[in-house]
């Protein structure tokens, strides 16, 4: 028995509903509109068919569906449903150009845009070339009270690059630095913002100007240059470097030690994290020589990589079967001789980028340790609280993932295949042991060996 809902559909509606190809559909629309069955279902149907048609006719299809609702007042008008695929399919079978024409004539009509319908012709101007209609769709949208996300500006952004347009590069960048100081908060995160410089260098837009505007802190991944960042004093932490070094490097060995180990920061650094390998790669019940300890490793040097940190390893010679992985993959490690306590060295190098650079985006330790027996012994000689006050600044739990460092919750060997491929694009520093031809880059810091009477 046929229900009163069922007696008051249409036949040609009612086979519109079940019907898989668009022709037949199409048929069946408009013989239902020259009987005036078409309802609301109806006109969703109709659409939805053309969404998923993959045909290129589909969008002039959908715009003469439009201009027959508007053009006989009996049939039921396009909704935000019909209106969203109408700019679907606009974006999917047209050009940027007609696509905005699309928005702009359905914002002519008083239709609430959604940013996400704008971006699709966004990205297609910049895939085209035609910055003029990019930066025209944009003016649209901003004006039309669009809110575009810190994500979606990222992704222009990137795209802008991409295009090799420096001029038009610069020019998204001021808008987007104008937005900026109007929500006065950061519009990328430090790491958007390292990988857009990145990229800027790789397809050459990136310059002096373009760093400067940016506003950032550090260096630039790519070119070296550095960022704004306000300096800061680091002469109160001059005397407890001086005593670290008297201190902790005695005798002749360990003197000659931290002589090449300047030599080599010198060349390379300074660095922005320093990593205390033994620390990081412990855990309990584990062996900490153990080599699957030293994803660990891994997984901060993959962050590093992402946010373009530059960073090293301080690990004991000990461990130089856990460190092989991390040196075969191009990674900068120093090692600490038996006589010598690490934690002197991962402090040394960690104080010693901050006061060449003066930043604290410069001389970050990553580890758990509260290196409370060096602070004692220091105590002693120089006054430690200005160590203090930096280690609660510069040192980050490897296991605080609230700071955003690293990410702990993952293992596998697949992260050393990440690094072979990238070993090429690592920079190196000058061989240490001066009888060691210089024919090949050196990873790591050692002592000289002894010299024979």
């Amino acid at each position: 028995m046929r229900t009163k809902a069922a007696k008051r559909i249409p036949r040609e509606a009612s086979k519109l509903a079940h019907m898989t190809d668009l022709n037949e559909a199409l048929e069946a629309f408009w013989r239902s509109t020259e009987e005036g069955s078409v309802k609301d279902w109806g006109l969703r149907r109709i659409m939805s068919a053309l969404r998923t048609a993959d045909e290129p006719k589909a969008f002039k299809e959908a715009m003469k569906v439009k201009n027959a609702t508007k053009e006989n007042r009996a049939l039921p008008k396009f909704g935000d449903a019909e209106n969203t695929i109408l700019i679907q399919l606009a974006a999917k079978h047209s050009s940027a150009k007609a696509t905005r024409d699309t928005l702009e004539l359905l914002r002519e009509e008083g239709v609430a845009i959604k940013r996400r319908s704008y971006l699709p012709v966004l990205n297609a101007s910049l895939e085209e070339g035609n910055i003029g209609l990019f930066f025209d769709t944009l003016k649209n949208a901003v004006d039309a009270g669009v809110k575009f996300t810190g994500g979606d500006y990222y992704e222009l952004f990137m795209n802008m690059i991409r295009s090799e347009n420096g001029t038009a590069t610069l020019k998204l960048l001021r808008h987007l630095r104008d937005l900026k100081s109007s929500a006065g908060s950061p519009l990328f995160s430090r790491a958007e913002a390292l990988n857009i410089l990145a990229a800027a260098k790789r397809s050459k837009v990136c310059d002096v100007k373009f760093v400067s505007e940016m506003g950032l802190t550090g260096n630039c991944p790519e070119c070296g240059t550095a960022l704004a960042e306000e300096a800061v004093d680091t002469s109160d932490l001059d005397a407890f470097i001086d005593a670290l070094k008297k201190v902790a490097f005695r005798g002749q060995l360990l003197r000659t030690y931290v002589e090449n180990l300047d030599k080599w920061l010198a060349t390379v650094g300074p660095f922005e994290v320093v990593i205390d390998s033994a620390n990081v790669c412990y855990e309990k019940g584990i062996d900490k020589h153990t080599e699957n300890n030293v994803d660990k490793l891994f997984m901060i040097s993959i962050q590093c990589d992402a946010n373009g940190q530059s960073h090293c390893f301080v690990a004991s010679e000990g461990m130089n079967p856990v460190m092989r992985r991390l040196i075969d993959a191009g990674k900068s490690v120093v090692y600490v001789p038996a006589q010598l306590n690490d934690d002197s060295v991962i402090l040394y190098i960690a104080l010693w980028s901050h006061r060449q650079t003066r930043r604290f985006s410069h001389g970050k330790v990553v580890t758990n340790d509260n290196f409370r027996d060096v602070v004692e012994h220091m105590s002693k000689t120089v006054d430690s609280r200005p160590f203090s006050k930096w280690k609660a600044r510069a040192c980050v739990s490897h296991e605080d993932r609230a700071l955003n460092v690293m990410q702990m919750n993952a293992r596998g060997g697949h992260y050393a295949e990440k690094f072979q491929s990238n070993a090429a694009e690592v920079y190196w520093h000058i061989p240490v042991n001066d009888r060691v031809p210089n024919n090949r880059p050196w990873l790591c810091v050692r002592m000289l060996p002894k010299q024979k009477a």
